[in-house]
């Protein structure tokens, strides 16, 4: 599986729509081309490449201290800020990963992303270029906002979105499913209307099946429909 499908199928199990999704993956392929031990360009002449900085982090030569009070942006999201780089750190330490270990930047962000109470911001943007400029104004925050940037990085989440949205997994099918009910086909009796199935009928992304127990043998299914 390719990083692009890797990080699209983790944002996808968050529950993330496409469209937020794409706004993500696009922003972080502007910020770091989607590499994880990307570290910022224009510090590879003092802090060594990519491979040699994450290695003297990883190894302790590079200290905790230095690493996230160098100011140097670091991973698929450029980390910058001693606060968010200290939290990086802390969560791959913690878990025993490498500071560029892919998977646990992407747990970081998610992390990240519901403390800034972005996750409902993102998946209620009614397009790619709202969901783009979310991540791009309210998460990464860099200096430049300028609308040419705006324009780049929805350009790179659109193409993320048209070579990704059809790859999630969905219980042995890729296609998303209208829902057997909808405002003007309304059930004959719901119990569960909290339920998001029963205020939202929009397509859904199936996510997989969930089995139940009756907690009897009961051989023919007609006892039940």
């Amino acid at each position: 599986m390719s990083t692009e499908q890797t990080i699209w199928s983790f944002l996808k199990s968050k529950g993330f729509t496409d469209y937020a999704a794409a706004g993500i993956i696009g922003n972080l392929a502007a910020e770091s081309s989607l590499r994880s031990n990307n570290l910022e360009d224009t510090r590879q002449k003092t802090l060594g490449s990519d491979e040699v900085y994450t290695r003297n982090v990883d190894s302790g030569r590079y200290t905790r201290f230095s690493f996230i009070n160098d100011g140097a942006g670091y991973g698929i999201a450029q980390w910058t800020t001693t606060d968010r780089k200290s939290g990086l750190y802390d969560a791959c330490k913690m878990n025993g990963k490498s500071i560029s270990d892919l998977d646990c930047q992407l747990n970081y962000l998610f992390t990240e992303l519901t403390n800034m109470k972005l996750v409902s911001k993102l998946n209620a943007a009614p397009n790619i270029e709202t969901a783009s400029n979310i991540m791009l104004k309210d998460f990464e925050r860099p200096l430049d906002q300028s609308t040419s940037v705006q324009d780049y990085r929805t350009k790179l989440s659109k193409q993320y979105y048209n070579q990704l949205k059809s790859t999630t997994q969905t219980g042995g099918s890729n296609k998303n499913v209208m829902m057997k009910y909808s405002s003007s086909k309304p059930p004959l009796v719901c119990m569960q209307t909290n339920s998001t199935c029963y205020k939202n009928t929009s397509k859904m992304s199936v996510k997989g099946v969930l089995w139940h127990s009756t907690g009897a043998n009961n051989p023919n299914l007609k006892r039940y429909i």
